[in-house]
């Protein structure tokens, strides 16, 4: 029997999030392998920006995936426990570093442990599964964030 997902991103680092509607009418949210394996469920999740890879706060590589809970975003490990975060919005990590905005709108570059890696602040940004970013600032002249790789 195949599985038929109602959301799917795209797979990084060998995972994916994807989420199912059981016959009882209930999403269930989960992180598959590339063989389409289930390797964590995720509680309460409404959709998730993807798996990345980072550092965590002991400098060990990490699997974080990035996951909207009510009206937050949260990072999450691969095996579903929650790592950290609080955003109106958080990116996928690529190379240890994601873009946030946090619940005042302002965008962040953030590590693997959480914390920021630059005092730049940003207005808005556009972001897309290559991990290519466009930043405005206050003045609302464009910095062009290349390639996160």
């Amino acid at each position: 029997m195949k599985n038929t997902f109602t959301y799917a991103s795209s797979f990084s680092e060998g995972y994916a999030f994807v989420q199912t509607v059981n016959a009882d009418g209930n999403t269930r949210s989960f992180v598959i392998n590339s063989d389409g394996e289930r390797q964590a469920y995720f509680e309460k999740v409404d959709k998730s920006s993807g798996v990345g890879k980072a550092k965590n706060k002991d400098g060990k590589d990490v699997l974080l995936l990035s996951c909207k809970v009510g009206d937050t975003y949260k990072y999450f490990g691969i095996d579903g426990k929650e790592a950290f975060g609080d955003y109106k919005f958080a990116g996928r990590f690529r190379n240890n570093v994601a873009a946030v905005q946090d619940n005042d709108g302002v965008w962040k570059l953030i590590n693997g442990a959480g914390k920021t890696v630059t005092d730049k602040t940003f207005k808005d940004v556009v972001l897309n599964d290559n991990y290519f970013a466009v930043f405005k600032n206050d003045n609302h002249s464009t910095y062009v964030y290349t390639r996160i790789v």
